[in-house]
């Protein structure tokens, strides 16, 4: 037999030995095989001794006024749930009222935010303050002027691959950039 300590996947073995849930036959064979690994008898006694332990204990009674006190505390002083303060009443959970609010906390948010955008727009006529379109407009063309000046000033010529000119002519010299 496999020692059940060395093999995780009968590890259980122990336990189920220990619990005494065994079938005859694997609990002989089990036995048999702690007579010869120490380990494995270390761990029975050690579990044993757990077993007898555990119904050696005896827990606390209980007092007689428990149940009433719990139930008490659990139904509240009318049966309608548990006490709270009003401090938790007051200051509690918004979502935690009744379901018919639930909806309103995060609509009355919306409706914060959106006055509060309202009033930091101190333009009566609503319109964001920002340059003028037609201005944007005449200095991207001129930008974009300045630039085709500065690339036919420079002349250039594509390379290939070996780092010959290629046969392809300047901006200015293409016919179609003549016309």
């Amino acid at each position: 037999m496999n020692c059940p300590i060395e093999h995780p996947e009968s590890a259980g073995l122990l336990l189920d030995y220990c619990g005494r849930k065994l079938a005859p036959d694997t609990t002989a064979m089990l036995e048999r095989h702690m007579g010869s690994c120490a380990r494995c008898q270390a761990f029975r006694d050690g579990q044993m001794a757990l077993w007898r332990s555990l119904d050696a204990w005896e827990s606390m009674p209980v007092s007689a006024g428990f149940d009433r006190r719990l139930y008490g505390r659990l139904h509240g002083p009318h049966g309608d749930g548990p006490r709270t303060s009003w401090w938790s009443r007051f200051f509690g959970s918004p979502l935690s009222g009744p379901a018919f609010l639930q909806p309103a906390v995060p609509l009355a948010l919306a409706c914060v935010i959106v006055l509060a955008g309202l009033l930091v727009n101190d333009r009566p006529d609503g319109a964001v303050a920002g340059a003028p379109r037609d201005a944007v407009e005449a200095e991207q063309v001129e930008t974009v002027l300045e630039d085709f000046d500065m690339l036919s000033q420079l002349r250039w010529q594509p390379r290939d691959a070996t780092g010959a000119a290629s046969r392809y002519t300047p901006f200015e010299a293409m016919p179609e950039a003549r016309s």
